[in-house]
């Protein structure tokens, strides 16, 4: 029997988990199982890898968890496997998870992984790393302004999805692009741009499907150049999406594995991180498949 250790963030999405119902449908289908809250302060010091892991959340869940690992252990060979149960949920959805719970633990059994790329920056003496993306200009300045907004927690993650697509869409008006100095292995892409992004998957933040290509696995990253003659676009693929109409948003994405970002602006993101500081000169690379989601 396989034995799992679940890792679970009761407050996320509304999705409503219990620990009981978590542990009891893991058991039902088969498997062992240690469990963890991550509201629990020693939750780090609990916790050890068994056959997988489950994380519980979504993507800021996701990225806390990793984080950890990767401090723990720089390479780990044990499968993760996700529920989702956040806002966005973007790293599951590019997973193409099934929501429906139990069908999903089912497929475990499979053992059935995907290789997942880790996307890293370094900035100056600094260096971190991104499951979603690294970005500049407007989506984290969108970042800045949710935090602001006063009743954002109590909000249902539908409702939040609508108010980041609201805010946004207001933002965009009047959002003035930075210039940009950058380099994808060795290309110039010098321009004034209102949002660039370095992507892993293909949407981020309030599920914007930026980079509809992108592939986790394929030891490339997305680069997504917003140009201020698409300001328009933009707005209307916004407007779009607050109807609940399918569509699309096309912009200039360019695949690569090394990547150099130069500008001075202080709008900069990684993953659902703010930077407090923005650094003038970042590089971004990956580290291909370094993760086994497990998928079924």
């Amino acid at each position: 029997m396989k034995n799992a250790y679940i890792l679970h963030n009761p407050g996320a999405g509304d999705e409503g988990y219990s620990d009981t119902e978590l542990i009891s449908l893991v058991k039902k289908n088969g498997f062992g199982c240690d469990y963890s809250s991550l509201t629990d302060s020693n939750w780090k010091d609990l916790f050890t890898p068994n056959d997988f892991l489950i994380i519980t959340g979504g993507d800021g869940t996701i990225r806390k968890v990793i984080k950890q690992l990767l401090k723990q252990q720089s390479n780990f060979d044990f499968p993760v496997a996700i529920i989702p149960s956040g806002t966005a949920n973007n790293i599951s959805k590019s997973l193409g998870l099934n929501s429906v719970l139990e069908s999903q633990v089912k497929k475990w059994k499979s053992g059935q992984t995907t290789g997942f790329d880790i996307g890293w920056v370094e900035n100056g003496s600094d260096s971190n790393f991104f499951l979603e993306s690294f970005g500049c200009g407007l989506f984290p300045r969108l970042m800045k302004e949710m935090k602001g907004v006063p009743k954002a927690l109590t909000l249902s993650p539908d409702q939040k999805i609508r108010k980041g697509l609201e805010l946004m869409h207001e933002l965009l008006k009047d959002f003035a692009p930075s210039e940009y100095q950058i380099t994808v292995d060795g290309k110039s892409y010098n321009g004034s741009y209102l949002m660039v992004e370095a992507m892993n998957i293909k949407s981020l933040g309030p599920n914007l499907m930026l980079a509809p290509e992108a592939d986790f696995g394929d030891g490339r990253l997305e680069l997504v150049l917003v140009e201020p003659s698409q300001k328009q676009a933009l707005a209307h693929y916004l407007e779009k999406r607050l109807n609940n109409e399918d569509c699309a948003f096309e912009t200039t994405v360019i695949k690569g594995k090394q990547i150099l970002i130069q500008s001075s602006t202080d709008d900069q993101h990684l993953d659902d991180e703010i930077l407090d500081q923005g650094h003038n000169t970042t590089s971004i690379g990956i580290y291909e498949r370094q993760l086994k989601f497990l998928i079924g």
